[in-house]
């Protein structure tokens, strides 16, 4: 497409495509270097929805790389130009991010009246995919809430839909998702299975970061087995490519569930737990901001 004749050769969607296909393969640095771009033609250009969608597209890459503060700027500019488009699709993505921003914060009942509209407007407009992603999305935030058996059927209905659409990667992440539930309910074979499911399709598409969360999942799912030596193994490999594809956060998380499965392989000292108490771990951010998921001692 850069062969191409100019001005062919200097449309922004090139960029796009390009800062997803890096992203996919976890460059970010080459990802955020196509957004500049694509960013600096659609303003030059004056198209408006390609700068909302590369705006868009940098609001995820920041919130990947940890720099929430770049965030807001981006959501707000891309929702306004959406607006003004009357584009509502555009407005339920914006919305979705804003929701994402809120659970950073810590409203959780507020991110999850957000994704709640978004999933009303993309029922009406008649996105498959959105709808799907809307419902991963309730998942996510009914995990923070307590409600396990809600975030099932929320997962359950994002993998069916991406099953229908044939969206192997929605089909990782909700699989992802099934899979941290299952584990906090004790349903381990369970909980394997999707995480085997959804390791497996991450390396057929080559979904870095997914990957990474999924291998992180059966690490957990081992070391409740008390397999430490596995379970060692899977958490480093996760981390190498988390540390890979410049994902600052989850090497961090990655970091203290390694620094947990150090103590458990050299039977350091533990406090006891108190009866009925439940211990907390970090969940796998999934693409999206990290959860802390209950898991029964």
């Amino acid at each position: 497409m850069r062969e191409l004749p100019a001005p062919l050769r200097d449309d922004p969607r090139i960029d796009l495509a390009e800062q997803d296909a890096a992203r996919s393969l976890g460059d970010t640095k080459r990802s955020e270097a196509a957004l500049v771009k694509a960013a600096e033609k659609a303003h030059a250009a004056g198209a408006s929805l390609l700068l909302a969608k590369t705006r868009l597209a940098q609001a995820w890459l920041f919130e990947n790389l940890g720099r929430f503060s770049e965030v807001e700027a981006a959501v707000r500019e891309a929702k306004q130009l959406y607006i003004a488009a009357n584009d509502r699709g555009g407005v339920a993505e914006a919305t979705t991010l804003g929701a994402i921003a809120l659970k950073n914060q810590g409203d959780y009942l507020g991110a999850k009246k957000g994704y709640e509209e978004v999933l009303a407007l993309y029922r009406q407009i008649g996105n498959r995919t959105g709808l799907a992603a809307e419902n991963d999305n309730i998942g996510d935030i009914l995990v923070y809430l307590g409600d396990l058996e809600g975030a099932r059927r929320g997962y359950e209905t994002a993998l069916a839909i991406y099953h229908e659409v044939g969206d192997q990667n929605g089909e990782a992440l909700a699989k992802n998702g099934l899979g941290d539930v299952f584990l906090a309910l004790g349903n381990h074979r369970e909980a394997m299975e999707m995480f085997e499911g959804s390791l497996a399709i991450c390396r057929r598409i080559g979904n870095r970061g997914r990957e990474a969360g999924a291998l992180a999942g059966k690490a957990r799912v081992h070391r409740i087995q008390g397999d430490l030596a596995q379970a060692l193994k899977e958490e480093t490999e996760a981390r190498i490519i988390f540390d890979e594809i410049g994902d600052k956060t989850e090497v961090a998380h990655v970091d203290l569930l390694l620094s947990e499965l150090f103590l458990d392989e050299g039977r350091v000292r533990r406090l006891p737990h108190r009866p009925g108490e439940r211990r907390t771990y970090l969940k796998k951010r999934r693409g999206r901001a990290t959860r802390l998921l209950p898991i029964c001692c």
